[in-house]
């Protein structure tokens, strides 16, 4: 209504975009007296951004006059979200005079927000001012490490320009804890006028200053014994120096800083400083540093020229595809430092020299280097022998890297060649080869090993071909090299062992074939005898024959047969003849290599025979004999070595437990035996000692339980034992036994003289 000069609103009604407005009261001339309710609404994006969910509502009034107004502000947000932060509940109150206003209050409270960094418990604002001097004092806070941040101070908006001060500032996220040591003051509109400030970061000691007028910068930032932890890398440690100033225009700024690292660590490897500094001017980058291992040891020097185009205002920088010119090269290098970076290396000494030029555009550099090496040598960790190296170089010019002969020698030869075409940095055509003669490729463990053969590799990287045929004129392999590593049991839960949550699996998308995905692969590996695999129970020889083949983008298979020729094993302390034994491997992906073998022992009175056959991760084992007898008395002589008839009344008892066992060895069988509750998975075997006969299955590295039945006669009233037993070294062990009568734990120590 409008009965001038006044204007009543009795009910104004609408909605804007996401957001829904009442509106009453009156305008009197000059002076104002309305209130208004509100509340957010779904299914637009404006004025309230999408990424912000939840329910929104609020009130307030405007009272005074249009030049010095009054106003109030209440608002509550329930269930509120924005895009990774969530809170649950948050109460805003607002009142102000003057616009803009130069008195008022504002307090804001929010609880448990959760964020990425973690969940923030409380969070308070509290904002007071009068004739333009507003005092400030924010409090987040959560137990650490969680986030926090504290900020109190001051900010003047009365007479230009406008001040504002810090005094207290505390911020902790993730690893980062920022504190200021003194007050902070700042001027600004016009420009920025920011004096040196003094702060704290992880306890490194940083200072700034910055000045800014019209388009004329001047900035300085000191940085001293900045922790590298901060770069959350895994085993770097060191402390870092840095020192830069900025000077000169927003649009084009000069700059120069030196950064200094010392000393690094990573892992095994540590450096006694690396020392950079860098030159800004007219679209250019000067660049000039050095590493320095020891003062004796490797020096890697680098310098030249980069193109970079940077802007500060607005913030812009890009690398112009214009000439660039930088030099490295090393001092002192030496390839043993490859054995504190790689566990595949164990040892190597073989001295280094380094150096590489690159030229030209960022898009089709010109690449000059030569990598040369001296006499030397290396040992892998899986060879365990050392492979002499003669002396060699590796070169690239401009669009080809060529090795022309990379010669091995232990005991015979193995000489690698090669070349790379490539388009810029990215390769576009491979050639490479290698040639070996009679070469000792395996020494550890009690095993070595000697190959014969070549292969070649050649075509483009998205259509690689290998091919190769190698022989192995002589081997002695110890089972212990090959012999798998115990995997933990599911049902044994170690201590501190992280849980993997598989309850929200993120399928994964199809990954991008690799040069390998889209490789051709076909290599055969012949040996006709002199095969051998021994150790104390063991005497095997063999021969294969074996086909190791992969069509671009189907996965490797592996076919042919490993056959036995003679030897002997060891079973429970009885010689058993291998007459035959075949794996056949099918060349199919995913299906298991089949097994087929028979031991025999002969005795006075029979012959014993062990059969295996079926897939190797699962296969049939069955127990006869010739004459054949029963199955009591087939375990009685592969045990006691004696028919049940000469046995003890506990032997008997004993031999009666386990004959179900040994009858067909499978988990089915034994868990038979031992119950469901007892946690089978396969490698399983069986413990015989003179006062005992039982079962023990390996559950961890180290770890092993045992299931007994005790045949001496002092074991009448307490047959059935069961240990657990806990290997730390060859020396030192820790036992725990349940029975019946006899319960406890022991530490064992034996010491050979």
């Amino acid at each position: 209504a409008w009965q001038q000069p006044r204007l009543t609103l009795e009910r104004v009604q609408g909605e804007l975009g996401n957001v829904a407005l009442q509106l009453h009261g009156t305008l009197d001339g000059d002076r104002l007296n309305f209130s208004f309710t509100g509340h957010n609404l779904a299914g637009c994006d404006w004025p309230i951004p999408k990424t912000v969910q939840g329910s929104l509502t609020w009130s307030g009034t405007v009272q005074g006059t249009l030049s010095e107004p009054r106003y109030t502000l209440q608002a509550q947000a329930r269930g509120l979200a924005v895009d990774t932060v969530e809170i649950p509940a948050a109460e805003l109150r607002v009142r102000g005079q003057g616009l803009p206003p130069h008195t008022g209050a504002l307090t804001a409270t929010a609880a448990m927000i959760q964020t990425p960094a973690g969940t923030i418990r409380q969070v308070n604002l509290a904002i007071d001012g009068a004739r333009n001097l507003w005092r400030y004092n924010l409090k987040a806070s959560s137990p650490a490490p969680g986030p926090l941040a504290e900020l109190r101070g001051s900010l003047d908006l009365g007479p230009r320009p406008v001040s504002l001060l810090v005094d207290r500032l505390h911020l902790r996220i993730y690893d980062l804890n920022l504190k200021n040591r003194t007050p902070v003051q700042a001027r600004f509109l016009p420009g920025v006028d920011l004096p040196t400030a003094a702060l704290e970061l992880n306890g490194a000691t940083v200072q700034v200053a910055a000045r800014l007028q019209g388009d004329e910068v001047a900035a300085s930032l000191e940085v001293r014994q900045l922790p590298l932890a901060l770069a959350n890398i895994k085993g770097l440690k060191g402390m870092a120096q840095a020192q830069a100033t900025v000077s000169g225009f927003i649009h084009t700024p000069q700059v120069e800083a030196r950064i200094s690292l010392a000393p690094l660590t990573y892992k095994a490897f540590s450096l006694e400083a690396i020392d950079t500094t860098l030159r800004y001017r007219e679209e250019t980058l000067q660049v000039t540093g050095q590493a320095t291992e020891k003062p004796e040891g490797l020096r890697l020097l680098w310098d030249g020229s980069l193109p970079l185009a940077l802007s500060l205002a607005p913030f812009h920088f890009s690398l112009p595809d214009a000439d660039l010119n930088a030099r490295i090269r090393t001092e002192g290098a030496n390839l043993g430092l490859l054995a504190e970076f790689s566990e595949e290396i164990s040892k190597a000494d073989c001295p280094l020299d380094f150096q590489a030029r690159i030229a030209g555009a960022w898009s089709r550099p010109e690449i000059e280097a030569d990598l040369r090496w001296q006499q030397g040598y290396i040992t892998l960790s899986q060879a365990g022998i050392p492979f002499a190296i003669t002396p060699g170089n590796l070169s690239w010019q401009r669009n080809r890297v060529s090795l022309p002969q990379l010669t091995l020698v232990s005991g015979g030869t193995a000489i690698f060649s090669g070349q790379v075409e490539l388009t810029g940095y990215e390769p576009q055509k491979i050639t490479a080869r290698a040639d070996l003669n009679n070469f000792k490729i395996l020494d550890r463990l009690m095993s070595e090993a000697f190959i014969n053969g070549g292969a070649t590799l050649q075509g483009p990287l998205s259509g690689l071909d290998l091919r190769g045929q190698f022989s192995i004129p002589r081997a002695i392999i110890n089972p212990a090299l090959i012999r798998p590593t115990t995997r933990q049991h599911p049902d044994i839960i170690l201590v501190r062992q992280k849980v993997t949550d598989t309850s929200k699996k993120v399928q994964p998308s199809d990954p991008v074939p690799g040069p390998f995905d889209l490789m051709n692969l076909a290599v055969t590996l012949q040996a006709p005898n002199n095969i051998f695999v021994r150790d104390q129970k063991t005497s095997v020889e063999l021969s294969l024959s074996l086909f190791v083949k992969k069509p671009p983008r189907e996965p490797l298979a592996l076919a042919g047969v490993v056959q036995s020729l003679e030897g002997q094993i060891d079973v429970l302390g009885k010689e058993f003849k291998l007459v035959r034994g075949i794996v056949t491997l099918p060349g199919v992906a995913h299906q298991e290599p089949f097994v087929e073998a028979r031991a025999t022992h002969d005795m006075t009175d029979a012959t014993l025979t062990v059969d295996v056959s079926g897939p190797i991760n699962k296969p049939h084992i069955a127990l006869s004999s010739t004459p054949p007898l029963a199955p009591n008395d087939l375990l009685s002589y592969l045990i006691f070595g004696r028919p049940t008839s000469a046995l003890s009344q506990e032997e008997f008892n004993a031999q009666q437990q386990a004959v179900g066992v040994l009858g067909g060895i499978t988990a089915t069988k034994i868990q038979e035996l031992l119950g469901e509750d007892f946690p089978i998975l396969g490698n399983v075997a069986v413990r015989s000692t003179p006062g005992s006969i039982g079962l023990v299955k390996p559950l961890a590295k180290g770890l092993n339980i045992t299931v007994e039945q005790r045949i001496s006669p002092k074991a009448r009233e307490d047959p059935a034992q069961v240990r657990l037993e806990y290997r730390i070294n060859r020396n030192f062990r820790l036992q725990a036994e349940q029975g019946q009568r006899n319960t406890g734990a022991d530490a064992l120590f034996r010491y050979d003289f």
